[in-house]
């Protein structure tokens, strides 16, 4: 499991990544400055990680497979 310090340095290594919180078939991936879905939406990273400011979100992230 990664933190979310890991989980932002993953992705910006253009791995895709998933959530213990996520639905098996959810991940997200990053391109520039934007991260995305895997149903393509997208939303700034700065906006992402601060509506996942719960505690919840420091942990528990892991490489989509």
């Amino acid at each position: 499991m990664l933190t979310r310090k890991e989980a932002k340095e993953a992705l910006e290594q253009g791995k895709k990544l998933t959530h213990i919180s996520f639905m098996s078939s959810e991940y997200i991936y990053q391109h520039g400055i934007m991260i995305f879905t895997e149903e393509g939406y997208s939303i700034d990273q700065e906006i992402f990680w601060k509506d996942r400011n719960h505690p919840g979100f420091d942990k528990n992230w892991s490489i989509y497979k």
